[in-house]
């Protein structure tokens, strides 16, 4: 046994198998083989390192980083390089890969393009990764492990799936660290700052991380390791029970989350991320690491495949975003100073009819299968919304006439340009809802590409401009009775979701493995947003010597109670209270309680709380004259709610029809 002291960046506790990373130190340069046969190993690599990153699930991020990873292998300039050296007899895959990426990186250095030589770092890691599986050395274990190593980078963690993560150990780190941001997402342990720990548990089997004392433990005598396992299992255990109150604290989360996904691919993680849609899928990954445009029934079948799979859930589907950082090797776009400010995005498709028609009827043809709906990024003025109708009108009828079966999904776009933002109230007149880049959106507000060098400073994603951008966006859509999500990595950003939800965004769209934290996000910042918006109402109302904390009833502008337009509410005459404008038909228990009165007509519900008070929840005023019709109830007389239970869903159509007003009014009765 031996044991090693370090430091803390975050704190938890791990017991079981130990994943040593390793590097090559020494490569293989000569080989008996033949050239045909070390050009086999060679592309046997590849594939298997291409066919580990699709079997895998992903952060947005990491995601990022293999498609690099994939780019690389299947890139000419790379690949026929290493296959030039393999021309030589005697020559080592190894050898040729190592040689292939410094000649390559040597002839990128001297070019002008700062993007472009930045690409040198990207294959020497590359090279790095397929000389590791050409000299046979594992780069992900095969059970939940502590991942051990010198240093933990971005493109490390790439490599590896999150779930067989189970604790970090490092010589280099610190608690501000990639890799600590990483492990604190986890929820699990890392400790760094020894260099003998690290050696040493390239020898170990099992190993016990313990934040509490700052130890790491190598295979301990067989009873501590006993003792050990023990514990994990009670680790894991209080994990589970975290979780499962996790899950009962969001159950009441009003916000929709939605999951980012590149392709099929995702739908394992997507499925067991309990996401209530997908909030983006990104369809140019089908386009980029081809020879060639995919065909119309390659299309059709991956869309198919994720809309079955999702069911009656939401799937937002975003037409090919190439352009700017993205290219496509068989479409030769022109060269621009700004690709950023150029021929990107929507602005490729109205341009390239044919591709654009191909993938329409696929979406089309898909659109039976499930409940998709289709995005367009890169929009800045109404014509374009009025070309992307015709065009879809277009395919529609060409689909008609060949009897084939489709069907024409509701439309929305992304806000990513200030233009769009600035004109959000007259787009939502011909869209079904919106969807804020906000990576694009923050780059063009303050005018500052995001693939910058060394302007990180001045990149300020919670800028108040762009949070200003992103409230506009939403006021339009709600004016126009559409919701607003943000699908840009703003939404999951633990400092901004309240404020986004504050401003008006309905739904978030965040990667795979952010779904389950920003869920919580939300639930919190729902939360703490109803306390304060009472209590700036003045709603926390007097009880004898007690105070009343009320959460809303409904999303939407509240009134003082002065400001109702009923003289038997705004006198005061039954007891305290306050108005809604409902944004939608949702209302909400304001309090924990039982419900002890429901109205005939379903428009009122009494909740007693604690200490005997009464909370009525009226919808509408007037509206007794609606009889039921209006109202559908999720509670009865005598049910247990709790604050932000769904009591009833209401048609504020009809009532507004009716000429009635639709304003929710809560009271604090003044007697039990």
């Amino acid at each position: 046994m031996e044991v090693f002291k370090c430091l803390v960046a975050q704190s938890g506790y791990f017991a079981g198998p130990v994943f040593p990373v390793r590097t090559v130190t020494k490569i293989t340069e000569y080989t008996e083989l033949s050239p045909a046969e070390e050009k086999a190993k060679f592309r046997d690599a590849c594939r298997k390192i291409i066919g580990q990153i699709k079997s895998k699930q992903y952060s947005e991020k990491n995601q990022e980083i293999n498609n690099t990873v994939t780019d690389i292998l299947q890139d000419d300039a790379f690949v026929s390089r290493v296959e030039e050296k393999l021309n030589i007899p005697g020559c080592a895959a190894s050898r040729a890969v190592s040689q292939a990426a410094e000649s390559l990186c040597t002839a990128l250095g001297e070019v002008k393009n700062e993007y472009i030589r930045s690409r040198q770092d990207d294959i020497r890691g590359v090279a790095v990764r397929l000389i590791g599986m050409l000299e046979g050395i594992a780069d992900s274990p095969e059970n939940c492990s502590a991942i051990t190593a010198e240093e933990i980078s971005p493109a490390l963690i790439s490599l590896i799936d999150n779930q067989l993560i189970g604790a970090m150990l490092t010589d280099k780190g610190s608690p501000n660290s990639h890799a600590s941001i990483i492990a604190g997402n986890l929820g699990i342990p890392y400790l760094y700052g020894s260099a003998e720990a690290v050696k040493a548990a390239e020898k170990a089997e099992f190993i016990i991380i313990d934040s509490e004392t700052a130890d790491v433990i190598l295979d301990p005598p067989e009873r501590e390791r006993a003792e050990a396992e023990v514990r994990m299992e009670k680790v894991l255990a209080e994990r589970e029970s975290r979780l499962q109150e996790e899950m009962n604290f969001t159950a009441t989360c009003k916000t929709k989350i939605y999951a980012n996904i590149a392709g099929p691919e995702d739908l394992d993680g997507l499925l067991k991320s309990g996401a209530d849609g997908v909030g983006l899928f990104r369809t140019e990954f089908l386009f980029l690491n081809t020879e060639e445009a995919p065909s119309e029934e390659t299309q059709y079948r991956i869309y198919s495949k994720v809309l079955e799979a999702m069911g009656d859930k939401v799937v937002i589907i975003r037409t090919m975003d190439i352009g700017s950082d993205k290219k496509a090797p068989w479409l030769k776009l022109p060269d621009e100073n700004n690709p950023a400010l150029g021929l990107r995005g929507t602005r490729v498709s109205l341009e390239y009819k044919d591709i654009f028609r191909t993938q329409l009827r696929a979406l089309l043809r898909a659109a039976p299968g499930g409940n998709l709906k289709i995005m367009f990024s890169m929009i800045s003025s109404q014509w374009e919304v009025d070309e992307i109708k015709e065009r879809i009108d277009e395919v529609a009828e060409e689909l008609e006439q060949e009897g084939k079966n489709y069907k024409v999904p509701e439309i929305g776009i992304m806000v990513e340009t200030p233009a769009a933002a600035m004109c959000a109230a007259e787009l939502a007149k011909s869209v079904a809802f919106f969807s804020i880049g906000t990576n694009d959106l923050t780059q063009y507000t303050l005018a500052l590409d995001r693939e910058s060098r060394g302007l990180d400073r001045y990149f300020n994603p919670h800028h108040e401009a762009v949070f200003r951008m992103i409230a506009l966006t939403a006021k339009g859509g709600h004016e126009n009775g559409i919701e607003t999500g943000v699908c840009g990595q703003l939404g999951a950003d633990p400092e901004a979701v309240k404020r986004l939800i504050k401003d008006g965004v309905d739904e978030l769209s965040v990667p795979i493995k952010k779904v389950r934290a920003t869920r919580i996000l939300a639930a919190k910042a729902e939360k703490e947003l109803s306390e304060e918006t009472f209590a700036v109402a003045d709603s926390a109302c007097e009880a004898g010597d007690s105070m009343i904390s009320l959460t809303a009833a409904a999303d939407g502008e509240l009134f003082s109670m002065e400001e109702i337009p009923d003289p038997v509410f705004s006198s005061g005459s039954m007891g305290k209270c306050i108005g809604i404008l409902p944004d939608n038909g949702n209302i909400y228990a304001p309090i924990n309680g039982k419900v002890v009165t429901v109205a005939e007509t379903h428009h009122a519900v009494v909740i007693e709380g604690e200490g005997g008070r009464q909370i009525l929840v009226h919808v509408g005023i007037n509206t007794v004259k609606l009889g039921a019709k209006a109202f559908t109830l999720h509670v009865e007389k005598g049910s247990l709610v709790e604050a932000n239970t769904l009591l009833m869903e209401t048609d504020l159509e009809m009532i507004k029809d009716a000429g009635l007003s639709t304003m929710v009014i809560v009271v604090v009765l003044n007697s039990p």
